[in-house]
């Protein structure tokens, strides 16, 4: 029995072709879903220009068998096509998954993945979008800061600042998660990925770099050091909660 009408909705389903679970997809059929399979090696831009000449509405993304990660193909997806988006992968840890929710993806599913608890997630994000005509969370505010993610933005006290899009990536990611140290090995796999050869001190640099774009002493949030481990977003409650007040 057909759980909705056929085709009603569309997804473009992004894994190594032996892993992309035939059974999932039948699943997906059945439900009225119409599923277009694309290999994850591909060109992260050519699988955003896919989904863009498609009718798809929500991508979900495996990475079985994918030794890059998921974290680039799901920022490419937010920043480039800005549409749904549901992870599958194989990383059970809370962090991964809150990284990747932070990011923008929709849903976080952890395999071994029940192909009918999948199809169901895949539903009930599609029809929470259609409801909320698709509006998706993409900016950090604090009092004199805001970084969009979606449109690559930062802006400060009212004025726009230029960086590069490691700098914005990394600023984004602390301020998502105040006072969670992040140590530098973790900022690489997660800014620049798994196979790019270079070490903490290129994180040491683009946080000096940001420091000096956006600190101000009067700035009631700053990226804090906590030596021999990492970096965090620190703010003060007190000076953000008064300005909340104020307004």
């Amino acid at each position: 029995m057909k759980l909705i009408d056929n085709s009603k909705y569309s997804i473009l389903y992004i894994a190594k072709e032996e892993f992309a679970d035939s059974k999932l997809t039948e699943y997906f059929s059945d439900s009225g879903i119409n599923c277009e399979i694309c290999d994850i090696n591909s060109d992260v831009h050519e699988l955003c220009q896919i989904y863009a000449e498609s009718s798809a509405e929500l991508v979900l993304i495996n990475d079985e068998g994918y030794k890059a990660g998921f974290i680039d193909i799901l920022k490419a997806f937010v920043r480039l096509s800005k549409c749904s988006v549901i992870v599958i992968s194989g990383k059970k840890d809370s962090f991964t998954e809150i990284l990747a929710l932070e990011l923008g993806a929709d849903d976080y599913i952890s395999r071994p993945a029940v192909p009918e608890l999948v199809v169901a997630r895949v539903r009930n994000v599609l029809k929470r979008c259609e409801k909320k005509g698709n509006a998706y969370e993409d900016e950090v505010r604090y009092p004199g800061l805001i970084v969009n993610i979606s449109q690559y933005k930062v802006e400060i006290d009212g004025n726009y600042i230029k960086m590069p899009p490691k700098e914005l990536e990394l600023l984004y990611l602390l301020a998502s998660n105040p006072n969670i140290v992040y140590t530098r090995e973790k900022l690489l796999e997660v800014i620049w990925g798994y196979d790019l050869d270079v070490g903490s001190r290129t994180v040491d640099v683009h946080v000096k770099r940001l420091r000096d774009k956006i600190e101000k002493s009067s700035n009631p949030w700053r990226i804090g050091t906590v030596w021999s481990v990492g970096y965090r977003f620190e703010i003060d409650t007190q000076a953000v909660s008064a300005d909340r007040d104020a307004v």
